[in-house]
Order: C-alpha cells, then sequence, then structure tokens
C-alpha cells in the first residue's frame, strides 16, 4: 500500500468499487443458486460446496494481494477485535466497523459511510420482513393486517 499514498484518490475509488462489485456479484450469485437449488434440492451440500469455493478464491486473491508474511500473523489487538464484531454481526457489521474504526483505529468519518450503513442496515431487515410475510402467505396464513383477493397467489 506504500504507492497508493501518492494517489489518495485512487485508493477510495478501489475501496468504493470492490463493495459494489461484491454486491452485485452476490445477487448474481443468487440468482444462480436458486436455480441450482431447484435442480439440486440438497441444500447443505450446495451451501457447503459454495463456501469451499470462496474459500479457496479468497486465499488465492489473498495470498496475491497480500505478499508481507508479516501481515498475515494475527495478533490479538483491537484491529482483530473490530474483525471478528464485524464478521458476528453481519447485517450491522457496517455499523460496528464503522464506529470500531472511527473510535479506535482513528479513521475519519465520512457521511457516505453513515448513510451507506443506514441504507444497507435497512435494506436488510426489510428484505428479511417481506420473506417473512411472503413465507405466512406461502403457508397459507394470512399476515395481520394484509387482505389478499386471492389465497393461491403468492406476494410477489
Amino acid at each position: 500500500m506504500k504507492g497508493n499514498d501518492q494517489f489518495p484518490q485512487a485508493s477510495w475509488v478501489v475501496g468504493r468499487f470492490l463493495p459494489a462489485t461484491a454486491a452485485f456479484m452476490l445477487a448474481i450469485f443468487y440468482v444462480f443458486q436458486t436455480t441450482i437449488i431447484k435442480a439440486y434440492p440438497a441444500e447443505l451440500m450446495v451451501t457447503l460446496i459454495c463456501c469451499a469455493f470462496v474459500v479457496m478464491q479468497s486465499s488465492i486473491i489473498s495470498l496475491i494481494a497480500e505478499r508481507n508474511p508479516s501481515a498475515w500473523r494475527l495478533r490479538p489487538d483491537l484491529e482483530l477485535i473490530a474483525i471478528l464484531y464485524s464478521i458476528m454481526f453481519k447485517p450491522i457489521g457496517m455499523v460496528i466497523e464503522v464506529v470500531m474504526g472511527v473510535t479506535f483505529l482513528g479513521d475519519t468519518l465520512y457521511l457516505g459511510s453513515v448513510v451507506g450503513a443506514v441504507i444497507i442496515a435497512i435494506g436488510f431487515y426489510t428484505v428479511m420482513w417481506g420473506k417473512a410475510k411472503e413465507e405466512k402467505i406461502l403457508q397459507g396464513i394470512q399476515p395481520h393486517g394484509m387482505e389478499s383477493s386471492s389465497h393461491n397467489v403468492p406476494l410477489l
């Protein structure tokens, strides 16, 4: 990362482009996973295979991106705690990540980080709420406060 000190704008652009690309690819992955599950209904096996490929791809890319062996050493400091918190709470991981980064690591808090974290958290919980409503409709349980003209048509 030493070369990026001269071009902080380039780091900022790459730092925003990669998560956007990851979110887009995850959406495409969910579409493909739906068709795979329809053809091969063993959900746990499909999940195991997907996770194994993610581990292999991530390992290869990480080894290429970070060649310094001392960077791979885990040290029980605040950075490790921040990583663990952001992994444990995936839906609100960005919020925790931003707060811990500002508090403990001295990062600068940008309005875009706050707005992005709020949008992601609201979006996640909205999707989960919608899926729960759809699941109730598909099971034949009418959610409270929603009348349907047809009981055979799902929510979407």
